[in-house]
């Protein structure tokens, strides 16, 4: 199995997200995902604002500031602006989702007399990290678009790894917004 490092966590203070862009003797692959209100007009609005980040509290101010500089930058550069003041036309949140997970694999080997002579079991422990971006209307408080990006977390990176990742995983997950 092809496993593809995307989100790295350490506990206790430390970086909880990072990832990787080179997966040795497979190519880098992230699962994405989007989901939006098809009744949405997305090309009526124009500016954004923030949010409070809900359930990301493992997320450092370093890699926060990552994440939104990338968002920052693909909506930007889709020609929306960040306001400052005002009522924003729509809100930009993220949250950050590591779980634990395991593959089981059982691997039964050979027959003598009928019934099988050797069963090894293989068991795969890993953490799984989502990135969720979520835009908002705030006049309606409803998520009118969401995406998000899953891998595999492994290894510590760099913090231009993990920066390179961050906006490849956020272009990828606005990749489809504005979907209209």
């Amino acid at each position: 199995m092809c496993r593809v490092q995307f989100f790295y966590t350490l506990f206790y203070g430390s970086t909880i997200l990072a990832a990787t862009l080179l997966s040795a003797g497979c190519s880098s692959q992230l699962i994405v995902k989007h989901d939006y209100d098809n009744s949405v007009n997305f090309r009526q609005y124009s500016n954004y604002n923030w949010m409070d980040t809900a359930g990301s509290d493992g997320v450092n101010d370093l890699n926060d500031t990552r994440i939104r500089n990338a968002v920052e930058r693909d909506l930007a550069s889709k020609g929306y602006f960040k306001t400052t003041g005002g009522d924003p036309e729509l809100l930009v949140t993220y949250e950050l989702i590591i779980t634990d997970k395991e593959d089981v694999i059982t691997h039964n080997y050979g027959y003598w007399r009928g019934a099988r002579s050797e069963t090894y079991v293989d068991v795969s422990v890993y953490r799984e990290g989502t990135l969720v971006v979520d835009i908002v209307n705030p006049a309606q408080n409803r998520v009118i678009f969401r995406g998000w990006a899953t891998g595999v977390v492994q290894g510590e990176l760099s913090p231009e790894q993990s920066e390179a990742l961050i906006n490849r995983a956020v272009s990828k997950i606005l990749g489809k917004f504005p979907p209209n």
